[in-house]
């Protein structure tokens, strides 16, 4: 089942179907898992983009919305969706770019829901009063580019910070990567929390040999625990790949 990161509040809407659509970017990182979803092999990726962008394919299937990356505590959905492509100027929503293609997961149903007690309600502002958040306009730099870009930020945050801003904002090739590189790395992180224990030490042993090798320290590093080997590394196109081997094999590339 596909795995999809949310903000909390998102989640609570989606739960309480509130929240009909969801949208992610078409990139290197959500095509593969959005063509294994529909039951398709890499090799049929060109075909089935061609055929989200044309509607043709309406089949339904289940993804797991997860409010945060803990799979054990973390709040979540079970919904059943139907998936296209939609160019972002015919998203009615501000996150999306006019420029990029996206899925598009229309949300059908809403099968089952957990841990939505874990949620923290922000604090309650008193009666009468009016919440605001300062927030100032400063000029940031890119630390990859280096190129100065206005960013809104917090009113308490420090230069460094502002950089920092203005680096997630920042559409050079180097910002974009970085960003990119960091998703993997979260999605890699959210499946291992699924497979292995906190208590034992599994999950930072299997956490650390993934940091190691998409670092590029290490080729490749093999992690024996139980019965199970799992084999770390990166493919050609730099995607994160664990190979678990037993008595099948399963992969996963993030």
């Amino acid at each position: 089942m596909l795995t999809i990161p949310v903000k909390q509040d998102r989640l609570i809407e989606i739960a309480r179907g509130n929240a009909t659509r969801d949208f992610r970017e078409l990139s290197p990182y959500w095509t593969p898992r959005v063509v294994h979803l529909l039951g398709f092999a890499d090799d049929d990726t060109p075909a089935v983009l061609d055929d989200l962008r044309a509607g043709e394919i309406k089949t339904e299937h289940e993804v797991l919305y997860q409010g945060g990356y803990n799979a054990k505590g973390s709040p979540q959905a079970v919904a059943v969706v139907t998936v296209r492509i939609m160019s972002g100027r015919f998203i009615d929503d501000a996150a999306a770019d006019n420029d990029k293609e996206y899925f598009v997961f229309d949300i059908c149903e809403v099968k089952d829901v957990s841990n939505i007690e874990n949620i923290t309600p922000p604090p309650a502002a008193e009666d009468n009063a009016v919440v605001i958040s300062k927030t100032k306009t400063v000029t940031g730099f890119c630390k990859f580019c280096h190129n100065a870009r206005f960013v809104e930020v917090p009113e308490s945050v420090t230069e460094l910070q502002a950089n920092e801003y203005a680096t997630a904002a920042c559409d050079c090739d180097d910002a974009r990567r970085a960003r990119e590189r960091e998703m993997r790395m979260k999605a890699a992180a959210a499946w291992a929390e699924n497979i292995f224990s906190k208590s034992d030490g599994q999950l930072r042993l299997i956490c650390s040999a993934i940091q190691s090798t998409f670092d590029g320290s290490v080729d490749k590093v093999t992690v024996k625990i139980a019965k199970r080997n799992h084999i770390i590394d990166t493919d050609k196109d730099g995607m994160i790949r664990i190979r678990t081997t037993y008595r099948d094999s399963n992969e996963e590339t993030f």
